[in-house]
């Protein structure tokens, strides 16, 4: 059985998610991550990306293998705090604040 033709595709700038068009449209980008890096290493901003909906949910799922905190050098990160996509995003933090953000959202992520 032949392989499966590779698909090759140039290396995302990470600061693109800086840019001031990322800012007023991120979907192509969005859209970029799951089509090419469904799972991405930003290591110009110390973060992986996670873009596609089952390995999202996978990762909402098992709180044993992800933590959703930030690592922070001096201190533990307090959530919705100094982030570029502004306060109280969900990806960041492991407190009950983030428990009960998540219970509100939680239904948009069920099939």
């Amino acid at each position: 059985m032949p392989e499966p033709e590779k698909k090759f595709t140039a290396p995302l700038d990470p600061r693109v998610f800086d840019s001031e068009e990322f800012q007023q449209n991120p979907f192509p980008i969005y859209r970029h991550l799951r089509d090419a890096h469904p799972v991405y290493h930003d290591r110009f901003h110390n973060r992986w990306i996670i873009s596609r909906y089952r390995d999202v949910d996978h990762c909402f799922r098992d709180n044993d293998s992800f933590d959703r905190a930030m690592y922070q050098p001096d201190g533990p990160y307090q959530f919705g705090k100094d982030h570029v996509f502004g306060p109280n995003i969900l990806e960041y933090g492991n407190s009950g604040e983030h428990r009960r953000l998540r219970n509100i959202v939680a239904g948009q992520f069920v099939g």
